[in-house]
């Protein structure tokens, strides 16, 4: 009925700012998923780097564990208990992060 009318122009008009209101409310949309997946990647970035610099330090203290442990002499079970005591004390020296005390972990079952 509009269609050939005088209202012609009124009917395109709101049609047309009809769905210029859905697209920017779509556009809003898009907007924000684009902030939270950058926040998520901000965040993935950062926890990254921080799996990088453990595994480097863990890395540099399973080399200097491996140099250790090359350097010690083979001891079997019924060796001297002194021995194997000093050995397991030079080990207990390297730790992989500081602060970190092995014995708090000698109890723990695995």
């Amino acid at each position: 009925m509009f269609e050939n009318g005088p209202f012609k122009f009124v009917v395109a008009y709101l049609t047309l700012e009809q769905q210029l209101e859905s697209l920017g409310h779509r556009w809003g949309n898009v907007c924000r998923a684009v902030e939270q997946r950058g926040a998520a990647l901000e965040r993935t970035v950062a926890l990254w780097a921080g799996f990088d610099d453990l595994y480097t330090r863990f890395c540099d203290w399973l080399s200097g564990a491996e140099t250790t442990v090359s350097k010690m002499e083979s001891v079997d079970r019924s060796s001297d208990m002194q021995l194997i005591t000093e050995q397991v004390q030079r080990l207990k020296v390297r730790t992989l992060l500081p602060g970190v005390n092995l014995d708090d972990y000698k109890d723990r079952s695995v």
